[in-house]
């Protein structure tokens, strides 16, 4: 039996409108590349051009549906680029869900006229408009929600070459599965009054598996957080063998301190006495490696870094507000005071003079930004080339990899950073938004 013509298919303008809607999702929770006012304006040219091509689309023939449809896409995923600050890949992956999200809002909303136009005999044709107001605000609404309720835990949600190349093959599924009863009534899936039915529980599937992906890679993505975390611990018998190290050298401070004492109960002069005292209260104070950030795993860091520039009597201040970086991941956390530090600690040692072996450490808000700040003596020649720092004389490994994987882990915050190297004194500050 064949099917009513007019309720096989969506009207042009409903599909143009909700492919717009499904990239608006994704576009809405972005960082956006220009002003609001711009964004807007952006938008809107958006939502007429895709339903403009749409409604074009509907007078070509059948042969340029495909064609059409894989243009209509890369429409979306040219605004979605243009508008937001993702990445390539994710713009794809955002792109392509949109458009699976846009086939179920059509679908699901044109299902809905088709029962009340065959309920009511085709008398409710004049609620066609109204319906489909209702179905996509409320649609949009909801999973406009679920976006922002998610977007910070979904903010580190990183999407590979692998990631792209299986969403690109999952979509291309649920479009082919969801549309072959459009192209050919001669299906196992083309049951009489079916046809609207088999293609929403198909779209909706699509959906499902989009966010399922997504909640596997977070999930995923927090394992190995958590076996960071992990790893962490285990590393206390490392920590105990540093502390072990650590005792010896207050062995050693102990031994001086004993002949400074001695030196200064001899001592008549309280000018001198005076100078011996001071010279001993900051020994005391560089055996003090204990910090109290606000950041449990920042102050172990810092404390574990502390120990290896007193062994090589460097002097390391921290004035660091360690609740400003609790949103940072472990990992991340680790990896950007690590090799900042190691950099740091690796010139200064190479310092011979030993005033010179300065390490200053800085974490504090500013306006809307957190910033944190390295700042070291070097003495060896810096150049910058492909994007890392290389050195010569000898010390090839100074501020090479160590900077580029900061500036990978940066870049996932949406942070920027600069360095400057004026004057022999190495200052590399990052910026993040709170």
């Amino acid at each position: 039996m064949d099917f009513p013509e007019m309720l096989l298919t969506p009207p042009r303008f409903y599909t143009g409108l909700a492919e717009f809607l499904g990239c608006l999702l994704f576009i809405i929770p972005s960082q956006k590349r220009f002003s609001r006012k711009v964004t807007a304006l952006l938008l809107l040219v958006f939502a007429i051009v895709q339903i403009l091509f749409q409604l074009l689309c509907g007078i070509m023939p059948l042969w340029f549906w495909v064609i059409g449809m894989i243009t209509a896409v890369l429409i979306m995923g040219f605004f979605v680029l243009l508008i937001s600050k993702y990445s390539l890949l994710k713009c794809i992956h955002y792109t392509l869900f949109g458009f699976i999200m846009a086939e179920f809002f059509a679908s699901i909303e044109w299902q809905l006229y088709a029962f009340i136009f065959n309920a009511t005999e085709g008398q409710s044709k004049t609620f066609d408009v109204p319906l489909m107001i209702i179905v996509f605000s409320a649609l949009f609404s909801s999973f406009l929600f679920i976006e922002l309720f998610s977007n910070k835990k979904y903010k580190d949600f990183e999407v590979s070459l692998v990631d792209t190349i299986l969403v690109v093959f999952i979509s291309l599924s649920v479009f082919t599965i969801s549309n072959l009863s459009f192209l050919t009534q001669n299906t196992p899936f083309s049951t009489y009054n079916s046809i609207n039915y088999i293609r929403t529980l198909v779209d909706l599937l699509g959906v499902a598996i989009f966010y399922i992906y997504r909640i596997y890679k977070v999930s995923f993505k927090m394992g190995i957080e958590t076996q960071a975390m992990s790893n962490i611990l285990h590393k206390n018998y490392d920590q105990y063998r540093q502390f072990q190290n650590t005792i010896e050298i207050f062995n050693q401070k102990y031994h001086d301190f004993k002949h400074q004492i001695a030196t200064i109960r001899l001592e008549n002069d309280s000018n001198k006495r005076e100078q011996y005292l001071e010279e001993l209260e900051n020994n005391i104070k560089s055996l003090n490696v204990k910090f109290n950030t606000g950041n449990d795993i920042l102050d172990n860091i810092l404390a574990s870094k502390g120990m290896i520039c007193i062994e090589n009597n460097i002097t390391f201040t921290c004035v660091v507000d360690g609740f400003l970086l609790n949103e940072i991941s472990i990992m991340d956390l680790c990896a950007i005071f690590g090799n900042a530090l190691d950099n740091a600690i690796s010139a200064v040692k190479k310092t011979s003079e030993i005033e010179k072996r300065v390490i200053n450490v800085a974490v504090f808000a500013k306006d809307e930004l957190v910033i944190i700040r390295f700042e070291n003596y070097y003495e060896s020649e810096i150049i910058f080339k492909d994007g890392s720092f290389i050195t010569t004389k000898n010390d090839q490994k100074y501020h090479g990899f160590g900077i580029k994987s900061i500036q990978n882990i940066v870049s996932k915050y949406d942070g920027q950073i600069s360095i400057d190297t004026n004057n022999n004194w190495f200052k590399l500050i990052i910026m993040l938004h709170k």
